[in-house]
């Protein structure tokens, strides 16, 4: 296939209708539903007010630069997070990782968006069924939080029957048990996986079909803890940003709306905290338990903590509908970004499925649905909090290291800052320059090394998980991982002349149809380059680079 007919197809990708497109997408890709559990609880358990220090840090130094760098790198070569490494072909294994983690991650969460329409289901009863302990799920340990008085007197059976057993840690309340015992149907381990829980693969099978129907046709018109977070919330490393802004206008001015979407994310998280954090107060209060009790982390602060804190309000029915739906559709607009970054990018390495995108659209969700199917069992929730805590974390984090080493070190950050220039027709401030060179691949090495050191083994509901499982994390952690090696290893045998050295250095030159997608654009960015790089003496004399010039001009 010649360059002009994959610069044909570049251009038929489609374009937002306009600005406002892209910056709603992004919100709702940002804003999810880790916004609700996720910070709250990390604010929580780093200290309250004083994670904020850290977390507001992380978000300057590493989260809105590394937002600026996929935005443009997706609207400058208006290409998906694969055929973005054509920028430095060496590293392409970096954007099957970000396909693999998002197909991996993909599968659970859409599994986590239909727990709360099952929980919708059970709002329309004459009584909310997580009010009381008299339904058939419910266990001997339930206790109803009706106020400090019947905490406190369960507290006092409970301590009489068991003397070594402390309340907080028997206590079960109706909404964790209706959590888990009926809408889970959790089993005692992940070594028991038990069999299909049907209402939850219905939930399923729907919350799949309308994540379909909504992108089959695409686009149409505490310091680790911090930083880990901001990686979740915001989501560079996922391929999703850069697949939005693939579809911006090529003069968009996304230095702008870099900074404008994680600052409202930001605040959105911090609102969230807030609502959160009353919520707890409030039942620790009713019930006479301390915080730490009452505050859980992760799924138990969304289907758990919530609903029982929905039951004392007046007209609890009306409140958990519009809670449930909320979760729903924050968790859903989330997942659209990460189908569509998925299937952008197999589209955009292989052009000729452009034509079959619906087909390409319905295959990836069906292949998605079937393997979102392990985690619909009785013993589903471990192997979610399982994949959840290692398949994506440390992934995320590397696929992060490679693009700013790729942009600061390889392509280098004053090419890199040239065409910014080009792009948006504005001076790049020298901050965007020290992020990316120096600042975001420190951060981002010293907090892959930590990870790794210092993680920690799982637990969920205070079981342990066994040896062979962490050994099944981290395999679902090296899948992707092991893709930027193995491709580079590839690449370098693909080259035929050269030493290794001259191998290494020819395969992180850019492809020939690196650069702007219209060919107007990709004229007018030549004369710049070829006008630096007779004007600089350093790039002039780098032979690859004058390849680059070359052939790419003759083709343009």
């Amino acid at each position: 296939m010649s360059i002009g007919d994959l610069r044909k197809q570049d251009e038929n990708r489609g374009n937002w209708a306009n600005k406002y497109e892209f910056l709603l997408s992004c919100m709702g890709y940002a804003i999810g539903i880790g916004n609700v559990w996720r910070f709250p609880y990390l604010c929580y358990r780093n200290g309250g007010g004083a994670f904020l220090v850290p977390y507001l840090l992380m978000l300057f130094l590493c989260g809105i630069p590394l937002f600026f760098l996929e935005t443009s790198l997706g609207q400058f070569a208006s290409t998906g997070c694969i055929t973005m490494f054509k920028i430095s072909p060496l590293f392409k294994g970096a954007g099957f990782a970000i396909v693999i983690v998002n197909i991996i991650c993909t599968a659970y969460y859409n599994v986590i968006i239909a727990y709360p329409l099952l929980f919708l289901a059970n709002c329309f009863r004459s009584k909310l069924p997580w009010i009381d302990c008299d339904n058939s799920w419910n266990t001997d340990h339930c206790v109803k939080l009706g106020g400090r008085n019947a905490a406190k007197s369960h507290a006092n059976e409970t301590f009489l029957s068991h003397q070594n057993e402390t309340f907080e840690n028997r206590m079960k309340t109706p909404a964790d048990e209706f959590f888990h015992y009926h809408i889970l149907q959790i089993s005692d381990g992940i070594e028991d996986q038990g069999s299909i829980v049907w209402p939850l693969l219905v939930c399923n099978v729907i919350a799949w079909t309308i994540t379909y129907l909504c992108i089959m046709k695409g686009v149409k018109s505490v310091w680790a803890d911090a930083a880990c977070q901001i990686f979740f919330s915001l989501g560079p490393g996922w391929g999703g940003i850069v697949n939005m802004a693939s579809y911006n206008d090529f003069r968009n001015n996304n230095q702008l709306d870099s900074i404008l979407v994680p600052i409202l994310n930001c605040g959105t998280s911090i609102f969230a905290g807030f609502v959160v954090f009353s919520v707890i107060g409030f039942m620790s209060h009713e019930t006479g338990l301390p915080v730490s009790t009452v505050a859980t982390g992760g799924p138990g602060l969304a289907f758990v903590t919530y609903p029982e804190a929905i039951t004392m309000l007046p007209w609890p029915h009306i409140w958990a509908i519009l809670f449930f739906l909320m979760l729903f559709f924050l968790g859903l607009d989330s997942c659209f970004v990460q189908i569509e970054a998925i299937i952008s990018s197999v589209i955009d390495e292989y052009p000729s499925l452009r034509k079959r995108k619906m087909v390409v659209t319905f295959t990836s969700c069906v292949i998605m649905m079937l393997l979102s199917f392990m985690f619909v069992t009785n013993g589903g929730m471990y192997l979610l909090q399982l994949f959840d805590w290692y398949a994506a974390s440390i992934s995320v984090i590397l696929i992060c290291l490679v693009e700013v080493f790729i942009v600061g070190w390889t392509y280098g950050v004053n090419n890199f800052v040239r065409d910014l220039e080009f792009m948006i027709q504005k001076e790049i401030h020298w901050w965007w320059i020290l992020s990316w060179k120096i600042i975001n691949p420190l951060i981002l090495a010293s907090i892959f090394i930590t990870t790794i050191v210092f993680n920690t083994r799982i637990t969920y509901r205070g079981i342990v998980y066994p040896d062979w499982s962490i050994t099944l994390g981290w395999c679902s952690c090296g899948i992707s991982i092991i893709c930027i090696p193995v491709y580079m290893g590839y690449r370098l045998l693909y080259i035929e002349q050269g030493d290794l050295f001259e191998r290494l250095k020819y395969a992180v030159t850019p492809t020939i149809d690196w650069g702007p997608a219209k060919k107007e654009h990709k004229r007018e960015w030549f004369k710049v380059v070829k006008y630096e790089t007779g004007a600089n003496s350093t790039v002039s004399n780098d032979p690859y680079h004058e390849q680059f010039i070359q052939l790419a001009t003759m083709h343009t």
